[in-house]
């Protein structure tokens, strides 16, 4: 639940603002209720005053209360959603083992959709979000596009060689000392392993698609508005990666496995 109960969307962060509000307000209304009606013992007029603030004091304890309701609800439906729609990935991982090289392939390429489109839906009041799977070449030149979901389309493939975006996203991959990265905006940090085009985008996170011995490629989701990503979302996006790299690895073990049998 914790994964996604931040959950960066406007509805959200006007909840937590309001509830907290509330609870500032219950503390002071309170307090101001009792030096007017102190107050009122030598002016009666100052008795009304007392009472409004006792009534606005049970008003605003009544309002915090309901806007946590509202979150805690809102929060519990996410992390549903959540255990949902990794549960229907993890259900046809489940199934690769028994299948053929083709039937790995294709419920891969299903797995991969089904994971774009999620974390899209999952941050749908996000402004612009965009979510992209890349696969690396067997010979660990190159990350291509293989799914995505959203609006922007990818910029293209990254390429070993380069000097710039290639060398840096590959080296991310490849780096068993890295897992994930973060960047809350990209137009205050732009940190020296990140070589992205930045086009439309403002924050985004990458993590890595690998198992222990072997990495496979890089899912990513970005958004344009900064804000609509914060570290909370990491475990989401690893969590979906986690998933995709037990897909990648039985379509590869099954590709292996294929070749054996034909020599």
């Amino acid at each position: 639940m914790r994964y996604i109960g931040r959950r960066a969307n406007r509805a959200a962060r006007t909840a937590r603002f309001l509830a907290a509000a509330a609870k500032v307000f219950s503390i002071l209304a309170p307090v101001a209720a009792t030096i007017f009606l102190f107050l009122a013992r030598d002016d009666t007029t100052l008795f009304s005053w007392a009472v409004v603030a006792l009534l606005v004091s049970a008003g605003v304890q009544l309002t915090g209360f309901l806007w946590e309701r509202r979150l805690a609800t809102r929060t519990l439906a996410d992390g549903n959603v959540l255990n949902t729609l990794v549960s229907q990935m993890a259900a046809a991982v489940s199934n690769m083992p028994e299948q053929s090289e083709e039937q790995r392939n294709g419920t891969l390429n299903e797995v991969a959709r089904h994971a774009v489109d999620s974390l899209v839906n999952l941050y749908r009041d996000s402004h612009d979000i965009r979510a992209i799977v890349y696969s690396i070449s067997p010979d660990q030149s190159e990350l291509a596009v293989y799914r995505y979901a959203g609006v922007r389309r990818p910029s293209g493939r990254f390429i070993r060689g380069d000097g710039a975006r290639g060398d840096k996203a590959l080296d991310f991959v490849l780096d068993p000392e890295s897992k994930s990265l973060f960047i809350p905006n990209l137009k205050k940090e732009k940190p020296e392993d990140y070589g992205g085009s930045g086009n439309g985008y403002n924050t985004f996170i990458s993590s890595q698609i690998s198992s222990g011995t072997a990495a496979y490629g890089m899912l990513t989701v970005d958004a344009a508005k900064t804000g609509d990503l914060t570290e909370d979302d990491i475990h989401v996006v690893e969590l979906f990666a986690g998933v995709l790299a037990i897909a990648f690895a039985q379509t590869a073990e099954g590709s292996v496995s294929n070749s054996e049998t034909t020599n």
